[in-house]
Protein backbone atom coordinates (compact mmCIF):
# COMPACT_ATOMS: atom_id res chain seq x y z
CA UNK A 1 0.00 0.00 0.00
CA UNK A 2 1.61 3.50 -0.86
CA UNK A 3 1.45 5.31 2.06
CA UNK A 4 0.46 9.07 1.58
CA UNK A 5 -0.13 10.28 5.55
CA UNK A 6 2.70 9.97 8.43
CA UNK A 7 3.28 6.78 9.90
CA UNK A 8 1.73 7.52 13.57
CA UNK A 9 -1.75 7.10 11.43
CA UNK A 10 -1.19 3.30 10.84
CA UNK A 11 0.45 3.20 14.45
CA UNK A 12 -3.12 4.64 15.94
CA UNK A 13 -5.00 2.42 13.81
CA UNK A 14 -2.92 -0.94 15.19
CA UNK A 15 -3.81 0.55 18.63
CA UNK A 16 -7.50 0.95 18.20
CA UNK A 17 -7.98 -2.31 16.20
CA UNK A 18 -6.12 -3.69 19.76
CA UNK A 19 -8.45 -2.15 21.78
CA UNK A 20 -11.66 -3.77 19.89
CA UNK A 21 -9.87 -7.53 19.73
CA UNK A 22 -7.78 -7.40 16.57
CA UNK A 23 -11.01 -6.78 14.22
CA UNK A 24 -9.38 -4.09 11.74
CA UNK A 25 -7.56 -4.66 8.40
CA UNK A 26 -4.94 -1.58 9.45
CA UNK A 27 -3.30 -1.92 5.92
CA UNK A 28 -6.77 -0.33 4.64
CA UNK A 29 -6.38 2.93 6.28
CA UNK A 30 -7.12 5.23 3.90
CA UNK A 31 -8.00 9.30 3.68
CA UNK A 32 -11.93 9.96 3.60
CA UNK A 33 -10.82 13.69 2.82
CA UNK A 34 -7.91 15.37 2.63
CA UNK A 35 -7.44 18.69 4.95
CA UNK A 36 -6.24 20.89 1.93
CA UNK A 37 -7.01 24.68 0.85
CA UNK A 38 -6.48 28.02 1.78
CA UNK A 39 -10.47 28.47 3.07
CA UNK A 40 -10.26 25.29 5.70
CA UNK A 41 -10.01 25.50 9.52
CA UNK A 42 -6.41 25.47 10.81
CA UNK A 43 -7.76 22.76 13.29
CA UNK A 44 -9.38 20.27 11.16
CA UNK A 45 -8.94 16.64 12.41
CA UNK A 46 -7.29 13.83 10.31
CA UNK A 47 -10.24 11.53 8.95
CA UNK A 48 -9.53 8.30 7.51
CA UNK A 49 -11.55 4.81 6.39
CA UNK A 50 -10.33 1.78 8.34
CA UNK A 51 -12.08 -1.79 7.05
CA UNK A 52 -12.90 -4.54 9.52
CA UNK A 53 -11.93 -8.14 9.22
CA UNK A 54 -16.26 -8.22 8.66
CA UNK A 55 -17.98 -5.72 7.60
CA UNK A 56 -19.67 -4.46 10.70
CA UNK A 57 -16.13 -3.94 12.08
CA UNK A 58 -15.08 -1.32 9.76
CA UNK A 59 -14.58 2.34 11.10
CA UNK A 60 -14.02 5.86 10.76
CA UNK A 61 -10.76 7.12 12.41
CA UNK A 62 -10.40 10.70 13.63
CA UNK A 63 -6.95 12.11 14.52
CA UNK A 64 -6.34 15.26 15.68
CA UNK A 65 -3.74 17.22 13.81
CA UNK A 66 -0.08 17.79 15.60
CA UNK A 67 -0.65 21.57 15.10
CA UNK A 68 -4.11 21.05 18.05
CA UNK A 69 -3.32 17.94 19.53
CA UNK A 70 -6.55 18.04 21.82
CA UNK A 71 -9.28 18.53 19.62
CA UNK A 72 -10.58 15.09 18.89
CA UNK A 73 -10.98 15.13 22.50
CA UNK A 74 -12.25 17.84 22.72
CA UNK A 75 -14.88 17.22 19.89
CA UNK A 76 -16.09 14.23 21.71
CA UNK A 77 -16.45 16.01 25.19
CA UNK A 78 -19.16 18.36 23.08
CA UNK A 79 -20.87 15.60 22.12
CA UNK A 80 -20.98 14.04 25.34
CA UNK A 81 -22.27 16.77 27.18
CA UNK A 82 -25.05 17.25 25.08
CA UNK A 83 -25.84 13.67 25.05
CA UNK A 84 -26.00 13.15 28.54
CA UNK A 85 -28.69 16.29 28.91
CA UNK A 86 -31.04 15.02 27.10
CA UNK A 87 -33.63 11.88 26.69
CA UNK A 88 -32.18 8.25 25.39
CA UNK A 89 -34.51 8.92 22.27
CA UNK A 90 -32.77 12.06 21.29
CA UNK A 91 -29.22 11.09 22.75
CA UNK A 92 -28.89 7.41 21.15
CA UNK A 93 -28.60 9.67 17.68
CA UNK A 94 -26.01 11.60 18.55
CA UNK A 95 -22.58 9.67 17.57
CA UNK A 96 -20.46 8.39 19.97
CA UNK A 97 -17.10 7.02 19.90
CA UNK A 98 -16.30 2.77 19.95
CA UNK A 99 -12.22 4.02 21.01
CA UNK A 100 -11.11 7.33 22.14
CA UNK A 101 -7.86 7.81 23.25
CA UNK A 102 -4.33 9.44 22.92
CA UNK A 103 -1.08 8.46 20.74
CA UNK A 104 1.83 10.92 21.97
CA UNK A 105 0.19 14.60 21.97
CA UNK A 106 -2.31 13.40 19.37
CA UNK A 107 -5.82 12.58 20.31
CA UNK A 108 -8.15 10.40 18.25
CA UNK A 109 -11.46 8.66 18.33
CA UNK A 110 -13.06 5.88 16.10
CA UNK A 111 -16.37 5.59 15.45
CA UNK A 112 -18.62 2.93 13.92
CA UNK A 113 -18.73 3.14 10.23
CA UNK A 114 -22.32 4.47 8.77
CA UNK A 115 -23.59 5.30 5.53
CA UNK A 116 -23.98 8.78 3.65
CA UNK A 117 -26.55 9.41 1.03
CA UNK A 118 -26.28 7.46 -2.49
CA UNK A 119 -23.76 8.37 -5.00
CA UNK A 120 -26.47 7.63 -7.62
CA UNK A 121 -28.48 11.00 -8.72
CA UNK A 122 -31.59 9.32 -8.97
CA UNK A 123 -31.89 7.22 -5.33
CA UNK A 124 -30.22 10.15 -3.54
CA UNK A 125 -33.03 12.72 -4.78
CA UNK A 126 -35.29 10.12 -3.21
CA UNK A 127 -33.22 10.16 -0.06
CA UNK A 128 -32.89 14.13 0.26
CA UNK A 129 -36.27 14.33 0.03
CA UNK A 130 -37.14 11.56 2.99
CA UNK A 131 -34.05 12.62 4.58
CA UNK A 132 -36.18 15.92 6.26
CA UNK A 133 -39.14 14.47 7.29
CA UNK A 134 -36.82 11.96 9.22
CA UNK A 135 -34.75 14.40 10.94
CA UNK A 136 -37.37 16.62 11.82
CA UNK A 137 -38.80 14.92 14.53
CA UNK A 138 -35.49 14.38 16.24
CA UNK A 139 -33.87 17.83 15.71
CA UNK A 140 -37.39 19.64 17.11
CA UNK A 141 -36.73 17.08 19.82
CA UNK A 142 -33.40 18.39 20.35
CA UNK A 143 -34.54 21.56 20.84
CA UNK A 144 -37.49 21.31 23.33
CA UNK A 145 -35.35 18.92 25.38
CA UNK A 146 -32.84 21.79 25.95
CA UNK A 147 -34.64 25.00 26.10
CA UNK A 148 -33.90 27.54 28.24
CA UNK A 149 -35.49 31.11 28.54
CA UNK A 150 -33.54 34.05 29.56
CA UNK A 151 -34.15 34.77 32.97
CA UNK A 152 -31.95 37.99 33.87
CA UNK A 153 -31.22 41.35 31.78
CA UNK A 154 -27.25 39.90 31.57
CA UNK A 155 -28.85 36.85 29.90
CA UNK A 156 -30.71 38.87 27.35
CA UNK A 157 -27.98 41.18 26.77
CA UNK A 158 -25.62 38.15 26.09
CA UNK A 159 -27.53 35.93 24.02
CA UNK A 160 -29.58 37.94 22.31
CA UNK A 161 -28.31 41.13 21.67
CA UNK A 162 -24.62 41.48 21.50
CA UNK A 163 -24.46 38.95 18.84
CA UNK A 164 -26.50 41.20 16.54
CA UNK A 165 -24.76 44.07 17.76
CA UNK A 166 -21.29 42.19 16.74
CA UNK A 167 -23.00 41.65 13.22
CA UNK A 168 -23.69 45.37 12.77
CA UNK A 169 -20.76 46.45 13.47
CA UNK A 170 -18.40 44.21 11.84
CA UNK A 171 -17.30 46.65 8.85
CA UNK A 172 -16.30 43.26 7.15
CA UNK A 173 -19.71 42.27 6.38
CA UNK A 174 -21.89 43.37 3.79
CA UNK A 175 -23.87 46.23 4.18
CA UNK A 176 -27.14 44.12 3.60
CA UNK A 177 -25.81 41.70 6.43
CA UNK A 178 -25.24 44.67 8.59
CA UNK A 179 -28.63 46.67 7.62
CA UNK A 180 -30.60 43.15 8.79
CA UNK A 181 -28.53 43.22 12.18
CA UNK A 182 -29.87 46.40 12.75
CA UNK A 183 -33.34 45.52 11.90
CA UNK A 184 -33.58 42.24 13.97
CA UNK A 185 -31.91 44.16 16.58
CA UNK A 186 -34.80 46.75 16.78
CA UNK A 187 -36.44 43.31 16.79
CA UNK A 188 -35.08 42.13 19.88
CA UNK A 189 -34.88 45.23 21.66
CA UNK A 190 -38.37 46.28 20.98
CA UNK A 191 -39.74 42.96 22.58
CA UNK A 192 -41.44 41.79 19.26
CA UNK A 193 -40.09 37.98 19.72
CA UNK A 194 -40.18 36.08 22.66
CA UNK A 195 -36.89 34.01 22.27
CA UNK A 196 -35.03 30.92 24.07
CA UNK A 197 -31.57 30.00 23.81
CA UNK A 198 -31.19 25.86 22.72
CA UNK A 199 -28.45 22.58 21.99
CA UNK A 200 -27.05 24.05 18.46
CA UNK A 201 -25.12 21.22 16.30
CA UNK A 202 -23.33 24.65 14.06
CA UNK A 203 -22.72 22.52 11.43
CA UNK A 204 -25.71 20.94 10.72
CA UNK A 205 -25.91 19.48 6.81
CA UNK A 206 -26.55 16.48 5.21
CA UNK A 207 -23.28 15.55 5.15
CA UNK A 208 -22.52 15.19 9.16
CA UNK A 209 -25.96 12.75 8.91
CA UNK A 210 -25.43 9.27 8.18
CA UNK A 211 -27.77 6.14 8.01
CA UNK A 212 -27.75 2.69 9.09
CA UNK A 213 -25.91 0.77 6.30
CA UNK A 214 -27.67 -1.84 4.18
CA UNK A 215 -26.20 -4.43 2.54
CA UNK A 216 -26.47 -2.21 -0.71
CA UNK A 217 -25.98 1.36 0.19
CA UNK A 218 -25.29 2.68 -2.92
CA UNK A 219 -28.94 1.61 -4.08
CA UNK A 220 -30.90 1.30 -1.80
CA UNK A 221 -33.09 4.41 -1.47
CA UNK A 222 -35.09 3.89 2.13
CA UNK A 223 -33.35 5.69 5.07
CA UNK A 224 -32.76 4.12 8.49
CA UNK A 225 -32.12 4.77 11.63
CA UNK A 226 -29.61 7.70 11.41
CA UNK A 227 -26.45 9.26 13.80
CA UNK A 228 -25.28 12.75 13.39
CA UNK A 229 -21.16 13.52 13.75
CA UNK A 230 -19.31 15.82 14.03
CA UNK A 231 -20.14 18.11 17.25
CA UNK A 232 -16.96 20.06 17.06
CA UNK A 233 -18.91 22.96 17.08
CA UNK A 234 -21.90 22.40 19.43
CA UNK A 235 -23.38 24.16 22.34
CA UNK A 236 -25.56 23.72 24.91
CA UNK A 237 -26.83 27.54 25.30
CA UNK A 238 -27.01 27.97 21.09
CA UNK A 239 -30.04 29.04 18.84
CA UNK A 240 -32.55 26.73 17.60
CA UNK A 241 -33.77 27.64 13.56
CA UNK A 242 -29.73 27.67 12.22
CA UNK A 243 -29.18 24.11 12.20
CA UNK A 244 -32.52 23.58 10.47
CA UNK A 245 -31.52 26.49 7.96
CA UNK A 246 -28.08 24.98 7.22
CA UNK A 247 -29.51 21.53 7.35
CA UNK A 248 -32.58 22.79 4.34
CA UNK A 249 -29.95 24.66 2.15
CA UNK A 250 -27.75 21.19 1.64
CA UNK A 251 -30.73 18.77 0.94
CA UNK A 252 -32.66 21.02 -2.06
CA UNK A 253 -31.65 24.65 -3.47
CA UNK A 254 -32.50 27.74 -2.16
CA UNK A 255 -35.60 29.08 -2.84
CA UNK A 256 -37.58 25.11 -3.26
CA UNK A 257 -40.52 24.66 -2.53
CA UNK A 258 -39.39 21.49 -0.70
CA UNK A 259 -37.53 24.12 1.76
CA UNK A 260 -40.53 26.08 2.57
CA UNK A 261 -42.28 22.95 3.53
CA UNK A 262 -39.40 21.84 5.46
CA UNK A 263 -39.35 25.28 7.31
CA UNK A 264 -42.70 25.31 7.93
CA UNK A 265 -43.12 22.22 9.73
CA UNK A 266 -40.52 22.71 11.82
CA UNK A 267 -41.56 26.67 12.89
CA UNK A 268 -44.99 24.66 13.79
CA UNK A 269 -43.53 21.83 15.69
CA UNK A 270 -41.56 24.66 17.90
CA UNK A 271 -44.47 26.85 17.88
CA UNK A 272 -42.33 29.63 16.48
CA UNK A 273 -43.07 32.25 14.06
CA UNK A 274 -40.81 33.08 10.26
CA UNK A 275 -39.70 36.47 11.90
CA UNK A 276 -38.34 34.25 15.39
CA UNK A 277 -36.94 31.77 13.07
CA UNK A 278 -34.77 34.85 10.86
CA UNK A 279 -33.76 36.44 13.86
CA UNK A 280 -32.39 32.99 15.92
CA UNK A 281 -29.92 32.23 12.37
CA UNK A 282 -29.06 35.98 12.39
CA UNK A 283 -28.28 35.33 16.58
CA UNK A 284 -26.14 32.29 15.53
CA UNK A 285 -24.32 34.08 12.95
CA UNK A 286 -23.46 36.67 15.64
CA UNK A 287 -21.97 34.21 18.53
CA UNK A 288 -20.22 32.79 16.02
CA UNK A 289 -18.30 35.70 14.74
CA UNK A 290 -17.45 36.64 18.06
CA UNK A 291 -15.55 33.38 18.70
CA UNK A 292 -13.94 32.61 15.07
CA UNK A 293 -10.99 31.02 16.41
CA UNK A 294 -9.67 28.82 13.60
CA UNK A 295 -12.55 29.25 11.56
CA UNK A 296 -11.82 31.80 8.64
CA UNK A 297 -12.91 34.89 7.94
CA UNK A 298 -13.29 34.81 4.39
CA UNK A 299 -15.72 31.74 4.92
CA UNK A 300 -17.45 33.51 8.03
CA UNK A 301 -18.56 36.55 5.50
CA UNK A 302 -19.58 34.60 2.67
CA UNK A 303 -21.23 32.37 5.11
CA UNK A 304 -23.55 35.33 6.53
CA UNK A 305 -23.87 36.50 3.04
CA UNK A 306 -25.90 32.94 2.37
CA UNK A 307 -27.56 32.79 5.40
CA UNK A 308 -29.05 36.17 4.16
CA UNK A 309 -30.03 35.00 0.90
CA UNK A 310 -31.69 31.82 2.19
CA UNK A 311 -33.59 33.96 4.22
CA UNK A 312 -34.75 36.19 2.20
CA UNK A 313 -35.72 33.16 -0.39
CA UNK A 314 -38.25 31.82 2.39
CA UNK A 315 -39.18 34.58 4.09
CA UNK A 316 -42.68 33.77 3.25
CA UNK A 317 -42.21 30.54 5.32
CA UNK A 318 -45.12 30.98 7.90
Amino acid sequence: MLIEFEEYVLDIAMEVSRSLGDTLEVSSTRWISRPIGKGRVKDATLAFYVDGKRRSDDIVLLISNPSFPSVVQADVAQAREIAVRVSHRVGCHIAMPVVEGRFGKQTYAAFTRLSPLSDFRLVKAFQRRRAGSVILPWIVELAKETRQYPSTPSDIERYFVQPLVSLRDDEALSGRVRDRATEYLGVVRGERVSLFTAAQHGDFWIGNVFFVRRAFPRINPVLGDFTVIDWRGSRMNGYPCVDWMRLCSSLFKVGSSSNDRLISAYQSALGISALEFQVYCFLALGRLGEELDQFPKERYIAMCDKALAFIDAHSRSE
